[in-house]
């Protein structure tokens, strides 16, 4: 018997979801796109991929799984429009940053429901995805764990972490292409060619953290002396670094990004 889940919208992470949710072929379930608008379409979503679009809210009757990618200020439109076609056994799950399972739960009382929180690298399934269940059976969590593992490591933890994680894992991404793109633009201004620089400092990245998650008693400040050599490239690195405050500067972000998480529910009390 196969799975039918539903994503209600069709931005940016819902494709990474359908990607990630379709690798290998996905053959026990199927998949369709409740969409609000085309703005995205050309964009995100090739030929093959729009077959499994639909503008018809009919699609939620028969799913077995909904999951809301809707942007914080919709989600209550959103549940509201939405909730009249749901089966009473549909399992939802809302990856909707600030919008809690509380504010959810008044709007669906009968159903299970799943807070989780994932980023775009679930389309290859390498997002670090954390999940609050809420009124499921134990059937229904098996089902929900083994759905979001296919997105990369998962982890189920308090509600109360899930807004503050939205800023270090779920935007987390954003913070190493900049990081990645500073590089190649140094790159570029000392002659090295772009992409070679893009390739070689992705894997740079995926060192770093191997090792670091390898050395995971070890202090960061510890690895990073490692690096250094006095008078030498690192050094000179950190310096400037140091002078601009960078770590303070990116601290200052990330606290920033965790209030907005939290502002972000406040559209609907």
């Amino acid at each position: 018997m196969q799975t039918r889940i539903v994503l209600v919208g069709s931005g940016h992470l819902a494709h990474a979801l359908f990607l990630g949710w379709q690798r290998d072929g996905a053959v026990h379930r199927t998949i369709h796109v409740l969409a609000r608008s085309t703005r995205l379409f050309a964009e995100l979503w090739t030929p093959e991929e729009q077959t499994h679009i639909t503008f018809d809210p009919d699609i939620l009757q028969t799913a077995d799984i909904v999951v809301f990618t809707v942007k914080p200020k919709d989600m209550s439109d959103a549940l509201s429009a939405m909730s009249p076609y749901l089966n009473r056994q549909a399992l939802v799950l809302s990856p909707v940053a600030g919008y809690s399972l509380e504010q959810i739960r008044r709007r669906l009382p009968h159903h299970g429901l799943v807070r989780f929180m994932p980023n775009i690298c679930s389309a290859i399934g390498a997002s670090v995805t954390l999940f609050t269940p809420d009124g499921l059976t134990a059937a229904q969590k098996t089902q929900v764990e083994s759905l979001i593992a296919e997105l990369g490591p998962m982890l189920e933890v308090e509600e109360s972490l899930i807004n503050p994680m939205t800023a270090l894992l779920g935007s987390g991404p954003a913070y190493v292409y900049l990081f990645m793109e500073a590089v190649i633009q140094a790159g570029e201004q000392l002659g090295v060619d772009r992409e070679l620089t893009r390739l070689l400092v992705g894997r740079m990245i995926e060192g770093s953290a191997r090792l670091a998650e390898h050395e995971g008693a070890t202090p960061l400040s510890q690895l990073i002396r490692q690096v250094v050599s006095p008078g030498g490239t690192t050094e000179a690195m950190l310096n400037v670094l140091k002078k601009a405050e960078w770590g303070n500067t990116l601290t200052g972000a990330l606290l920033e990004a965790g209030e907005r998480a939290i502002e972000l529910g406040q559209y609907s009390a």
